[in-house]
């Protein structure tokens, strides 16, 4: 089983929990280092196109409430939302963590 399960970290996918308010600097900065480790980084936001740092839809950017947590073999959760108050995201937030925590996935915050 050791053989054909290698302990490698390319192709993994990480889902970044963030709020509009995120500091861009603070989510490259991660971004940067699992991406030069092989990993696939997607942004998981409140609504679509709510990043303030582009105008464009993101390739790599999927909505909090209809993406499932479980197809992401680790979340990182940028707790930083200062100024941030919308009860029903926050309620979907906690159901991504919880289903990620539930199937056993790696879960980190800054």
């Amino acid at each position: 089983m050791v053989l054909t399960n290698p302990r490698e970290v390319t192709s993994r996918k990480v889902a970044f929990l963030i709020s509009p308010q995120t500091k861009a600097p603070e989510i490259q900065d991660v971004h940067s280092k699992l991406k030069a480790a092989g990993l696939v980084v997607e942004l998981v936001v409140p609504k679509l196109n709510t990043l303030k740092s582009t105008a464009k839809f993101r390739e790599d950017e999927r909505c909090l409430n209809s993406t499932p947590s479980h197809t992401y073999d680790a979340v990182v959760v940028f707790s930083e939302a200062d100024g941030y108050d919308e009860p029903k995201d926050a309620g979907f937030a906690l159901r991504f963590v919880g289903q990620a925590f539930k199937h056993c996935k790696t879960i980190g915050a800054t």
